[in-house]
C-alpha cells in the first residue's frame, strides 16, 4: 500500500472588486502532495477557470479543488469576493491613459487627476500571473514591454488608499 500526502492550499491574498470595474484577485499558492498540480476554480457552483490564481473578477463564490499528480485532491471553502463601491468620484479612480494600444516596445502612462500615489504597479497575462512588477521610478518614462509575448494584458495600478485601477493593453509585435 502506497500512502500519498494530500496537497493543501494556502491562500496568499484576495481583493473585492470595485464599482462593478472586475478588479477583484485571489492569489493562492498550492504546497505539499505530489506537485504537477490541476487547478478547477467554480464561481458560483459554475466551472470558471484552470489558472492558479484569478484576476479580473466580478463578484462572485469562487471555490477551488487542485489535484496533484498522484490523483489526490483538496478542496478550498468558497472565498466570497463582493462589490465594493468607493465614495471616490470614479472619474478619479480611473484616471489612467495607456499608449499606444497596441504597444510593441515601451508602454507610456499618463495618469490623469488621480487623487491618490501609486503604491503598486504589475502586469498580469491572461491566467492572471503576475509577469512584471514594476519599479514605480519608470512610470513617468514609459514602460518596457518588447520582452513580452504578444497578447492581452492587464497594467494593474494600486494606489495609497487601496484603489485598484485595472487597465487593459494589447502587446503585439
Amino acid at each position: 500500500m502506497i500512502i500519498y500526502p494530500i496537497p493543501d492550499i494556502l491562500i496568499d491574498g484576495f481583493t473585492n472588486d470595485q464599482n462593478g470595474a472586475s478588479v477583484g484577485t485571489i492569489f493562492i499558492t498550492a504546497v505539499g502532495g505530489g506537485g504537477g498540480y490541476l487547478y478547477t476554480w467554480n464561481k458560483n457552483g459554475q466551472f470558471y477557470s484552470n489558472a492558479e490564481d484569478l484576476t479580473a473578477l466580478s463578484a462572485g463564490n469562487y471555490a477551488l479543488t487542485i489535484t496533484d499528480a498522484n490523483g489526490c485532491s483538496s478542496a478550498l471553502a468558497p472565498i466570497t469576493i463582493t462589490n465594493t463601491v468607493g465614495t471616490n468620484n470614479p472619474e478619479n479612480i480611473s484616471g489612467v491613459r495607456l499608449w499606444p494600444n497596441p504597444v510593441s516596445d515601451r508602454l507610456n502612462i499618463e495618469l490623469i487627476d488621480l487623487e491618490d500615489r501609486i503604491n503598486a504597479c504589475v502586469i498580469l497575462d491572461q491566467r492572471g500571473k503576475v509577469v512584471s512588477e514594476i519599479n514605480l521610478s519608470v512610470i513617468n518614462s514609459g514602460i518596457e514591454v518588447s520582452n513580452l509575448p504578444d497578447g492581452l494584458y492587464l497594467l494593474r495600478l494600486t494606489t495609497e488608499t487601496g484603489n485598484v485601477v485595472p487597465v487593459r493593453f494589447v502587446k503585439s509585435r
